[in-house]
């Protein structure tokens, strides 16, 4: 396997979940477990996905995985709310994710800040939007690390004390088993029972693989498109992180559970299709980090760069010439010695 391979198989949770993330159902289906008293509050109809990416003097950057803006309605008052959504898989737990949601946090209220500065006076008082910050996390171990702001601030309790109030909302799944989660009421967090038995020995993991596929078919007839994005998850979950040799068997699984719902055809181009669609949208997701280093690079370079050379950059779909431009760029003299 080539150092490519290893490093899309290593990435694949997190890209998968994230997608996944994008559709308001399953959006909702994570808020009500982490934020109950909220969620009946939030419109999830009007989602409006945020650029994750954030500019820095330094010409570095921060990308949050997920930022959502969506209406929050209380006592006659709407407003809009940010979720700055984390997904982590790896299995070693972050200990400076409450330090990362808050850099996001703080990058975007500096956007809605500069926002307001370059309107017109008179203008109404600033007012920032709430930020509701989440990490999923899908490992294999607990999440034994750090809560919130104050776990990393060094000395005794009452320096701690000082810091800012900012404690991530962690959905943590090792804290369910398969079962419980196949008892949830939203289709994305059954989905997720896939995820917590992917260690399971053959037999227990099918039967998990099974159950979570019946559960789904009801979103065949109420929602289409959520159903076939959650069961590509699913089958892609399978196929992915179980051994090969059980390939054949969780195909047949799949079949014979929705024989009576949808045509062999579709069933069958499902599965083929699961591999190569997931492959183009993370390299998708690669070459649109690809692309913002190297504008990042031009603009720092040659700040008067002309806006028709960003678009440019912007159209390159091949990343082994992405990745040219870009040691190009790192020891460009003048826009000349970049062929663009």
């Amino acid at each position: 396997m080539t150092d490519a391979d290893e490093d899309y198989f290593r990435k694949f949770p997190d890209h998968a979940t994230r997608e996944l993330l994008g559709n308001p159902g399953n959006l909702r289906d994570l808020v009500t477990r982490v934020a109950p008293d909220l969620v009946d509050h939030i419109d999830f109809s009007r989602t409006k996905s945020v650029e994750r990416e954030f500019r820095l003097e330094d010409w570095r950057g921060r990308e949050a995985d997920r930022l959502f803006e969506l209406p929050y309605r209380e006592a006659g008052m709407e407003v809009a709310v940010l979720v700055c959504l984390l997904v982590e898989h790896q299995s070693t737990p972050d200990a400076m994710m409450p330090f990362r949601l808050l850099q996001y946090a703080v990058l975007y209220w500096d956007r809605q800040w500069k926002n307001w500065r370059g309107k017109p006076a008179p203008r109404d008082p600033l007012r920032l939007n709430a930020v509701l910050p989440i990490v999923l996390y899908t490992g294999n171990r607990p999440w034994m690390t750090n809560h919130q702001l104050s776990d990393l601030i060094a000395g005794p309790e009452s320096l701690r004390a000082l810091a800012p109030h900012w404690p991530p909302l962690v959905w943590d799944i090792t804290q369910r088993t398969p079962q419980e989660l196949l008892g949830e009421t939203g289709a994305w967090l059954r989905s997720l029972a896939v995820v917590r038995a992917e260690r399971e020995d053959r037999e227990t993991f099918a039967d998990v693989f099974r159950e979570v596929i019946e559960s789904l078919e009801e979103l065949a007839v109420t929602d289409k498109v959520r159903w076939h994005d959650l069961t590509r998850f699913v089958i892609s979950w399978a196929l992915r992180r179980r051994p090969r040799d059980e390939a054949a068997d969780l195909k047949e699984i799949f079949t014979r559970t929705q024989q009576d719902r949808i045509h062999q055809k579709e069933v069958k181009e499902m599965i083929e299709s699961t591999f190569q669609t997931w492959e183009e949208h993370v390299e998708e997701e690669r070459n649109y980090a690809r692309r913002a280093d190297l504008k990042r690079v031009v603009q720092k370079k040659f700040p008067d760069a002309p806006q028709d050379i960003l678009d440019r950059i912007d159209t390159i779909d091949d990343s082994a010439r992405l990745q040219e431009l870009f040691d190009r760029a790192l020891d460009a003299k003048s826009l000349d010695d970049i062929p663009l």
